[in-house]
């Protein structure tokens, strides 16, 4: 926990979650570093230790990042340095801004991954990036899915068996319940949910990034 020193005592600048933790386990201390600090810097510093939360989604970290570069100053190396991040995570999550407004809600209620955004971000057109957003949230694409439609290898591949396919079994159209599940699932555990039902049977897919995600679900 980080705090800085005030006429009153002490202020919270990083660490609000664990002096709540700790009040509610009963404890009288809890350790600290203080920083004589101006109100910027304050800023500065509770911005960085909301990044390092978990719980953000990746556009929450995209815009964190963009406020550390634009109102602070900081370089991507600097942002790098502070938030414990590699350099391409950070390049990388700084370009989900580029994406238009539609395509970010989808990245932001965990719709579409990372992944998907990598290949949806080298498609210059907004329009295009919204309507191949819609099909993979439709269609539950995945990552190599998606690649292989941008680099326009898949339509041709996948035309034969696309059609014997519509033949054989009707298109799976998600109903508005099945897509709120989804949602409601998603907030819980912080992570893409898939839900495929058919006359009352199915499956329910979570996606996890790493092993820190995986136990945390």
């Amino acid at each position: 926990m980080i705090v800085r020193p005030t006429s009153k005592g002490y202020k919270i600048i990083a660490g609000e979650r664990r002096w709540r933790a700790s009040q509610q386990l009963g404890l009288t201390e809890i350790p600290a570093i203080v920083k004589n600090v101006d109100g910027l810097k304050t800023i500065e510093l509770a911005l960085v230790e909301n990044i390092q939360r978990e719980d953000l989604n990746p556009m929450e970290k995209a815009t964190a990042y963009y406020e550390l570069k634009t109102n602070f100053g900081l370089t991507q190396e600097q942002i790098v340095t502070k938030v414990g991040q590699d350099r391409s995570t950070v390049a990388s999550t700084l370009r989900l801004l580029d994406l238009s407004e539609e395509v970010q809600g989808y990245v932001s209620r965990g719709t579409i991954s990372i992944g998907h955004v990598r290949s949806l971000l080298s498609l210059k057109d907004s329009i295009k990036q919204k309507q191949l957003s819609e099909k993979i949230a439709t269609d539950d694409l995945s990552v190599r899915d998606v690649e292989l439609i941008v680099s326009g290898k898949k339509d041709q591949a996948d035309s034969t068996k696309e059609a014997k396919e519509t033949q054989l079994t009707p298109k799976l159209i998600k109903s508005p319940q099945i897509i709120d599940l989804e949602d409601s699932l998603r907030r819980a555990v912080g992570t893409k949910v898939s839900i495929i039902e058919k006359k009352g049977k199915g499956r329910i897919t979570i996606e996890f990034s790493n092993n820190d995600q995986f136990e945390s679900i």
